[in-house]
Order: C-alpha cells, then sequence, then structure tokens
C-alpha cells in the first residue's frame, strides 16, 4: 500500500492554500517561458535535484546563485541516463526539465514511489501536442500550471493546481508578478 503524506512544497502561497504536495509523487509542470517560471521551480526543489535538459547547468547554477537558492544541478542528455540519476536517489524533491517521449513517465512514477522522491517533470508549454499532453496529465499525480496572459497593457502571471492525487487542488488561478527576481502573490483578489 502506498503512503502518501504532505510536505511542504517550498512555495509558501501554495502551503497556505492547500498544504502543501504529496509525497511522494510525480507532478506535471507545465510551464510557459514568458511567466518566469524558473523563480517557481527553483523553490519547488530548494535543496533538492535539478535535472537540466534544456539549459545547461551552467546557466542554472548562475541562476540560482544570484537567488540565493541551493540545488544540486545535473546535466542529463537522454533517457538512460535520467532513469539512472534518479534510481539514485532516496527521500528528495527533483526537478526534471522534460522533453522525452511520454511513455517514460511510468517508469519516472515508479522509481518515485519507490524511492520516495516528489518529482516535478516540467515540460513547455507547446513541447507535446495535445494527446501525448492529456497523456502526461493522467498519467502524473497531479499538474501545476504556470503561465502568463495578456491583460489590457498588461502581462498577468498566474498559477493553478487543477490535480493532485492524495491532496488539494486549486481549481481557480492565482496571479503573480516578478518584481527584482522576487515573486509576489497578487492577493487582492485570489486569496481571503
Amino acid at each position: 500500500m502506498r503512503v502518501v503524506k504532505i510536505v511542504e512544497s517550498g512555495i509558501k502561497i501554495i502551503d497556505k492554500l492547500l498544504g502543501g504536495f504529496p509525497f511522494p509523487s510525480t507532478i506535471l509542470v507545465i510551464l510557459d517561458p514568458l511567466s518566469t517560471p524558473e523563480l517557481f521551480i527553483y523553490n519547488l526543489c530548494r535543496g533538492g535535484y535539478y535535472f537540466a535538459f534544456f539549459k545547461s547547468a551552467k546557466i542554472i547554477e548562475e541562476e540560482i546563485g544570484k537567488l540565493g537558492i541551493e540545488l544540486n544541478v545535473i546535466e542529463i542528455k537522454n533517457e538512460k541516463e535520467l532513469i539512472s540519476k534518479l534510481e539514485e536517489l532516496k527521500e528528495r524533491r527533483v526537478v526534471v526539465e522534460y522533453g522525452f517521449e511520454v511513455e517514460l513517465v511510468r517508469k519516472i512514477r515508479e522509481i518515485a514511489v519507490k524511492n520516495e522522491l516528489l518529482v516535478y517533470l516540467c515540460i513547455l508549454r507547446d513541447w507535446f501536442d495535445e494527446k501525448d499532453l492529456s497523456v502526461l496529465k493522467y498519467l502524473c499525480d497531479g499538474v501545476l500550471i504556470i503561465e502568463c496572459s495578456r491583460v489590457g497593457d498588461k502581462i498577468i502571471g498566474k498559477f493553478s493546481i487543477p490535480k493532485m492525487l492524495f491532496g488539494a487542488t486549486l481549481g481557480e488561478f492565482v496571479r503573480f508578478k516578478i518584481y527584482k527576481g522576487l515573486l509576489e502573490i497578487d492577493t487582492s483578489k485570489d486569496i481571503a
């Protein structure tokens, strides 16, 4: 039987609203690159591991250094290397920049449960076609969406957690903005 506990997410507003995330679990994070999702992602795996596929490890280390966040950054080149590195970890938070085959998610989820990992599979919003994206959403325990949209002359960042097996969901979008490298949540409408 799978035993799940709730742990802090690394993002204070998520913890306040939902209590945190289920552990172990695999959470699909759908990213709009214009929303500056790095600030979310780096905080989600603070003190854990970041498997870089799109960005180089050097760039990520520079970014987290400027933000004062400690992470173990590992550059991965292929699926075999990713699985090998994940199998070595136990009881950790892990971010994976994901651009591999949809079928690999089953294996990643099995490893997450067996090794008690909280895995965030980060995908670029338009990387997968709609059919594959639906499969990814179904295979993962949770879905976190980080995106932005134009409202008048402004670009508004927002996030939502529409799916979370073994945990609470956040069905409405919560607005945020980035100010001098800091994530600020708009509490005027979203939070009572």
